[in-house]
């Protein structure tokens, strides 16, 4: 069996060279005319049908959209509302990107801050520490008796 099916042998055999379609007629009109049913081409038809199904739904979507075109156009405070909390929700988003900003501001001057004094504290225990070494000789003597 090959790509297109002959409805009965015998009918082509008895119809010969004068069922040959005739130079330059169309290739859609042979499966009917000819009894043969479409295999290869039916593919075609079926992505021929979704085109139509999708103009159908491009066209519906449009008048939907001029509906509701026309609905606002009646109704303007709708439309006014909308832009209004898209405005505000605009805002809202921004003012929370602000407050993020400045808390990671914050956030880096506390850490720069607690860094140095912390690095201050540090450098006050050494100096204790160096005292009490300089000292350390002293106050043996005096607490020896030797002072």
């Amino acid at each position: 069996m090959g790509l297109l099916k002959a409805k009965g042998a015998a009918a082509g055999a008895a119809g010969g060279l004068k069922a040959l379609p005739k130079v330059g007629q169309a290739i859609t009109s042979m499966p009917a005319k000819y009894g043969i049913t479409p295999g290869f081409g039916a593919g075609a038809a079926q992505a021929a049908e979704g085109a139509n199904r999708l103009g159908n739904l491009a066209a519906a979507a449009g008048r939907g959209i001029g509906r509701v075109t026309d609905y606002l156009g009646k109704r303007p405070e709708i439309l006014g509302q909308g832009l209004m909390a898209s405005a505000q929700a605009r805002t809202g988003a921004a003012n929370r990107e602000l407050e993020r900003e400045a808390l990671a501001q914050r956030e880096a001057q506390f850490q720069q801050t607690f860094k140095q004094s912390e690095d201050e504290r540090q450098r006050e225990m050494e100096r204790q520490r160096r005292i009490a070494e300089l000292l350390a000789p002293v106050f043996q003597r005096v607490a020896g008796g030797q002072g």
